[in-house]
């Protein structure tokens, strides 16, 4: 997952664009510093992500209500998505 993430270029501009509205500068070790740091932060939350993911899945897994819980959060994301595309197209 971390690198598919380093090769998406979005990603990519993200993280130089946050390092230079930090105010790094193109020349020195701070810069390689900056990127170094907001990369292992990326890849560290992107791990509590994943591991916090599969303790929530494990515990549910043997629940009867999975099936439920699962119907009604895909309503409730195709509900926002049509209310989404419905305010853009009326504006």
């Amino acid at each position: 997952m971390f690198l598919l993430t380093l090769t998406n270029p979005l990603t990519i501009v993200t993280i130089s664009s946050y390092a230079l509205a930090r105010g790094a500068l193109f020349e020195g070790i701070e810069f390689y510093l900056s990127l170094a740091g907001f990369l292992v932060g990326s890849f560290v939350g992107q791990m509590v992500y994943v591991a916090g993911g599969s303790i929530i899945r494990t515990k549910l897994i043997d629940h009867s209500d999975f099936n439920m819980i699962n119907r009604i959060s895909g309503v409730l994301l195709i509900g926002f998505a049509v209310w989404q595309g419905r305010s853009l197209l009326v504006t």
